[in-house]
């Protein structure tokens, strides 16, 4: 439904937006990403004068430098970054880090700051043995959207994760030249697997194959990929079934293993940046303002 909204009505919605006017009240937001954009539009349209700073030298983060744009148009993701400029936010790419701590910010008059910073740091999977031919998930996606030309990771690869991030991995892998097999394995069931159903299925066009409850747990230097087969047990906190190891093993072909089994937020890098954390390394937020 956005899709179409987009598609047949924003020309004619950008014939009748007016441009706020008047903005005083100083916001910075650091980072270029989906939230940053978000953050920076809906602050500009509240009223703010708001500078977005951005350490690559685009807008758009993972839509722009890691999703597949066989999946996602950069056409669209322009257009959105032209309107939100139109509303007066002014763009600074090629930040410097130095520039962007909280101190040095609240110097420069911005008194109401957002850190945008995105989940990329990948979870490291737990696996034995030879682990030069991992590679996360992110890593793959960016260097694949700069140029696949340049890539080279075999003729077997196995994606490790049941998620979109996996089926943008499986999709661009199976793209990469002289790829002949690219194999998903995750450790539950279909059922369970969090990637959106279209994702899954667009997959399944392009040739991947799905090996569920089925769990990662050696890699050696020839490439051979022992595997624990799994089945479900009780309903764990994530309202999922526990997936649970059983005696029964495989071995799978991998010249090159992807894993995408989620990214989570750089919480040094919060740090650093001066945002106050907890124990965990989560930035402390207010109960009632979410400040």
């Amino acid at each position: 439904m956005k899709k179409i909204a987009a598609e047949h009505g924003f020309e004619e919605y950008v014939k009748r937006w007016e441009s706020p006017e008047g903005a005083t009240v100083k916001a910075a937001v650091v980072g270029a990403g989906p939230a940053g954009l978000s953050a920076a539009y809906f602050l500009a349209r509240a009223g703010f004068a708001v500078s977005v700073f951005e350490r690559e030298e685009n807008a758009g983060g993972v839509t722009r430098n890691v999703i597949p744009a066989f999946r996602f148009p950069e056409s669209a993701l322009q257009a959105d970054i032209d309107f939100i400029a139109r509303h007066g936010v002014e763009f600074t790419f090629g930040a410097d880090r130095e520039d962007l701590t909280i101190q040095s910010l609240r110097d420069r008059g911005f008194d109401h700051i957002f850190y945008a910073i995105g989940a990329e740091v990948d979870n490291e999977i737990p696996l034995k043995g030879d682990r030069t031919r991992v590679r996360p998930s992110l890593h793959f996606l960016n260097a694949y959207r700069k140029d696949p030309s340049l890539l080279s990771i075999g003729k077997d690869v196995v994606v490790v994760g049941g998620g979109n991030t996996a089926m943008d991995s499986a999709r661009a892998a199976i793209r990469v030249a002289g790829v002949e097999h690219v194999s998903v394995v995750y450790r539950r069931t279909e059922k369970e697997m969090p990637a959106d159903l279209e994702e899954y299925g667009n997959a399944i066009t392009d040739g991947v194959k799905f090996l569920f409850l089925t769990n990662p747990e050696s890699l050696d230097a020839d490439g051979n990929l022992v595997c624990r087969k799994m089945r479900l047990g009780d309903v764990d906190a994530s309202g999922r079934r526990r997936p649970i190891a059983t005696d029964e093993t495989i071995t799978l072909r991998a010249d090159t293993v992807i894993t995408a089994i989620g990214e989570q937020v750089d919480t040094q890098a919060l740090t650093w940046f001066g945002v106050p954390c907890n124990e965990k390394g989560w930035a402390e937020v207010d109960g009632k303002t979410s400040e």
